[in-house]
């Protein structure tokens, strides 16, 4: 009886141990599934604008302008104040005549308690009030502008690494078959060589064997360079370095676009650029902060009160209205106030201040007006230039893969020669890299194009 206890324990903890891992796989299935990201160039700019940090801080930037906004709008509300005072008084017996106690007496200490409550209720402030809630709502534009800023940079950054990741990607596939084809005509060289069959010379081996070098030079540089790219990826997009990630896109292909006239763009800048808005919300802040300043040279008018009370039980309290006694008293009451600060020199100082500053914004919205147009009509000119590039250089790619492979059938049938084949494989590479740099660039000048305007230009929608 006992033996077979033993057994079924045994065999119960062999389950335990099977089937705690098979269980934790399958609870925990969806969350290692969700490490396995594999994402579009969308999908990448829609996690980034969630998970980037910096996104986040541009988010609670907003939020704390917010705050001051909300602030702001309570100015004309009442200022309530309450304090209380609790502690020990020595007692005190009589009236303003006479009294057998004294000040310094120790002996007989009781508890008092104070409480004053004060009320300001501003009236008229010539715009002080008005002023510092206008600036308070303009200086919440500023900061949405720049969080929009800070939106379009992540994208323009993601966009960026994303090309450059696929351009590098297949700038390595196109290297690695470049290596093995010079592998191969090097290995068959030498054989030939050997066995005396075929025009090969030692400066044909030589040949190849610089070319097979340079391309595994090449080879490991762009290796490097993949990942230095995608841990920069993953940084744009808030992930771990050690998350499992990657692109979807294999292929580097022109974005499609709809390209407009140079001045529809450049109209989209004053409609859509965060700057633009941001330059606007800032004057506008500027001038209702100067609105404050030059309400300083005049009184502020209010209505005052509160109610006061003391009570201190070991002392008497005294009726005589011309005695008061801090500790045994209670007021009440509402009165007309004026606040007027009559330092004008600085005051004045402050305005001058103030009005430079908005001054400053004024030219500032000046050199953007300027310059803006300037910016969107380099931009759109790089677009055009790198089109036409794609466009000659699809035909040299075309002519040099003919070439390749004429050349790489040639040598296989011992009728072509080494040098040829060498040749062919490097404007092979040229040619090739050219086309899908010029594609990486027309597809980045597009990306510049929208950054500069303030709005995607292209289908992509995130």
């Amino acid at each position: 009886m006992i033996r077979t206890m033993r057994k079924g324990l045994f065999l119960m903890g062999i389950l335990a141990v099977i089937s705690v891992p098979l269980m934790y796989s399958v609870l925990y299935a969806d969350e290692i599934e969700t490490r396995r990201l594999r994402l579009d160039l969308s999908e990448c700019i829609k996690l980034a604008l969630t998970n980037n940090p910096e996104t986040k801080e541009a988010f609670y930037s907003v939020e704390a302008s917010r705050g001051r906004l909300d602030e702001a709008k309570t100015g004309m509300l009442p200022k309530m104040e309450i304090t209380n005072l609790t502690g020990l008084i020595p007692a005190a017996h009589g009236d303003a005549l006479f009294s057998d106690d004294r000040i310094t007496d120790t002996d007989d200490l009781g508890i008092f308690n104070k409480l004053e409550l004060q009320i300001v209720q501003p009236i008229y402030t010539f715009g002080k009030i008005t002023g510092f809630r206008k600036a308070a709502a303009k200086g919440l534009e500023v900061e949405i502008a720049k969080s929009d800023k800070k939106r379009d940079e992540i994208i323009f950054m993601v966009k960026q690494l994303y090309h450059n990741l696929v351009f590098t990607r297949e700038v390595f596939s196109i290297v690695n078959e470049v290596r093995t084809n010079f592998e191969k005509a090097l290995k068959t060289a030498q054989e030939r060589l050997e066995s005396g069959s075929g025009k090969i010379t030692q400066s044909d081996i030589l040949k190849l064997k610089v070319g097979l070098a340079e391309t595994r030079k090449e080879y490991e540089k762009l290796k490097n360079a993949i990942e230095t790219i995608s841990f920069a990826l993953k940084r744009e997009l808030g992930l771990n370095r050690n998350t499992d990630f990657d692109i979807k896109t294999e292929s580097l292909k022109p974005d499609s676009v709809d390209l407009k006239d140079l001045e529809e763009y450049i109209s989209m800048v004053f409609k859509n650029r965060p700057e633009w808005k941001q330059i606007e919300a800032g004057i506008d802040a500027r001038r209702a902060l100067l609105q404050t300043k030059e309400s300083d040279l005049y009184p502020t008018f209010f209505l005052g009160g509160g109610i006061y009370y003391a009570v201190a039980p070991n002392r008497t309290d005294q009726k005589n209205p011309f005695v008061r006694d801090d500790y045994n008293y209670f007021d009440a009451g509402l009165a007309l106030g004026m606040r007027w600060l009559l330092d004008f020199s600085a005051t004045s100082a402050r305005i001058r201040s103030a009005r430079a500053e908005l001054n400053m914004s004024l030219e500032q919205k000046k050199t953007a007006a300027l310059g803006f147009p300037v910016e969107v009509g380099k931009a759109y000119r790089e677009v055009i230039e790198n089109k036409a590039k794609i466009d000659i250089s699809q035909d040299g790619r075309k002519a040099a893969r003919s070439l390749l492979v004429l050349c790489l059938t040639n040598f296989d049938f011992g009728i072509g020669e080494a040098k040829d084949l060498f040749e062919a494989l490097f404007i092979y590479t040229k040619s090739v890299s050219s086309y899908l740099k010029a594609v990486r660039s027309y597809n980045l000048s597009l990306a510049r194009l929208s950054l500069v305007v303030g709005k995607e230009i292209t289908g992509l929608k995130y």
